[in-house]
């Protein structure tokens, strides 16, 4: 049975039990806990285990704002909210939020502040693409297609948006070409390598011409385009006519010599072709006179004719070299037709041209003579009656003419008759002269008279020759035989 002195010592423990409980209940509730996480956001490569990343995310317990160095945190990632750990996919690039709930055994806050929190785990793609290049140098025939994509593999562990190729080549011009590629994955990572592109070119462009034997002659210093001989084609650029280059043509002195075309593709390669040019003097050189006829005065000093004065122009096709003209002629002062001889040599060709020199005399012939008395029924024959003098023609007695139409032979009494000549030089001259015809008497006329005493003296001298011979020789020879 319970006595009174028990009961009464119940209590009293029973209300100082309660007071320290009571005590105890007030201490605690004036004392502040509060969680403060750290990491809440995490970063997990694609890929890899999400249990190496769980304990990235923690929370340190502060009371009073002071931290519990010594507090023993443990989580809770599965509990029953939206979001849990679960959930996250290590392979799959993606934000996944987890709730976290923090508890601490030794100090048992309870739910106090900030005891849970939403960590974000984030799942990316941290490795780069992939590119492999096949060929370090990827050839491609000139003006051929082409596909880069075809030099490389591209490739990504995750998932390979872009590939990026520049491509600045030109296909149709020989030479190196720095091609880069780009790979891009959903992540945006990047991965760059490049290789070479070689444009190659094996055929060589072709020269076409028609020229036999390779051989062309051209004139001496003609005008001769000789670019327009020549055409040049490409397998790929076609026709590259205006790409030619050409030695220097030249055809300013007779000579031979190679000549050289060149033609240079988009791919560098070269053609080159050689002619052999021969230049020859065609042309003959010309001799233009100022006239083909000169007339001169017999008596002009053959030494004070300037000939070559006479020479107006010499046409050639090359430099006129007048100590190359030669003159020559056989003039003298005499009437008569000359020729003037003009030679010119240009070293290749010699020419000739002639000149007529005619020396003339610019003077009339001289005729003089008396009046003529005849008889009746005789003729006159003019040179023994008339005088015809002229230096310049030897032979002008040849020309002498008697104009005597009027003359009445026949007939006694006056007439008038005229003597003309005409020397070689054209000049003429006319003499009128008085014609007497006599009645038939043989004194009438003394030329006449001068006839029969001729002729009687000629008798005597007959007669006398004839006595002579016969009394000398004849009788001598005569008596001496006799005897």
């Amino acid at each position: 049975m319970i006595t009174l002195k028990a009961l009464k010592k119940g209590s009293i423990f029973l209300f100082l039990t309660s007071l320290i409980f009571l005590f105890g209940f007030l201490n605690i509730w004036a004392v502040s806990y509060k969680f403060v996480w750290q990491n809440t956001t995490v970063t997990i490569p694609l890929g890899s285990s999400i249990e190496d990343y769980k304990s990235i995310p923690y929370a340190r317990l502060y009371k009073n704002g002071e931290i519990m160095s010594d507090a023993n945190v443990t989580y809770n990632t599965e509990g029953d909210w939206l979001y849990y750990f679960k959930d996250i996919n290590p392979y799959k690039v993606g934000s996944y939020p987890v709730w976290y709930k923090a508890y601490d055994s030794k100090y048992c806050p309870g739910t106090c502040t900030g005891y849970k929190a939403l960590i974000n785990f984030d799942v990316k793609d941290l490795v780069l693409p992939e590119i492999t290049i096949i060929d370090d140098i990827y050839l491609i025939q000139r003006g051929s297609e082409y596909n880069l994509k075809n030099n490389f593999y591209a490739y990504d562990n995750y998932e390979l948006k872009d590939v990026l190729v520049n491509d600045t080549i030109n296909k149709d011009k020989a030479g190196d070409y720095k091609v880069t590629v780009t790979a891009i994955d959903s992540s945006n990572n990047q991965r760059i390598k490049s290789f070479i592109a070689r444009v190659y070119e094996t055929t060589y462009p072709e020269i076409l011409y028609d020229i036999p034997a390779n051989t062309l002659e051209v004139g001496l210093n003609e005008e001769f385009d000789i670019k327009s001989l020549f055409t040049a084609t490409d397998r790929v650029d076609g026709d590259i006519t205006d790409k030619i280059v050409f030695d220097e043509f030249r055809n300013d002195r007779v000579e031979e010599y190679d000549f050289h075309i060149f033609v240079t593709n988009n791919a560098n390669l070269t053609t080159t072709k050689t002619i052999h040019i021969i230049v020859a003097d065609y042309e003959m050189p010309q001799i233009v006179l100022e006239t083909k006829q000169i007339m001169l005065d017999y008596k002009t000093p053959i030494y004070s004719i300037d000939l070559r004065a006479l020479v107006k122009e010499i046409i050639d096709n090359q430099e006129i070299n007048y100590d190359n003209l030669e003159i020559s002629h056989n003039m003298k002062n005499e009437i008569g037709s000359y020729m003037v001889t003009y030679s010119y040599s240009d070293g290749y060709h010699v020419v000739s041209e002639d000149l007529e020199v005619i020396f003339l005399s610019y003077d009339k012939p001289l005729i003089s003579c008396g009046d003529i008395h005849i008889e009746k029924g005789q003729t006159i024959d003019i040179l023994n009656y008339a005088t015809v003098i002229d230096d310049s023609d030897p032979l002008i007695l040849d020309s002498v003419e008697f104009l005597d139409s009027n003359v009445s032979y026949d007939k006694a009494g006056t007439y008038y008759a005229d003597i003309y000549c005409m020397n070689s030089s054209g000049k003429s001259s006319t003499l009128r002269v008085k014609v007497v015809i006599d009645e038939n008497n043989i004194f009438s006329n003394s030329n006449m008279g001068i006839t029969i005493i001729f002729i009687v003296l000629i008798v005597i001298i007959l007669l006398l020759s004839g006595f002579i011979i016969y009394y000398f020789v004849i009788k001598k020879f005569h008596n001496k035989k006799v005897a």
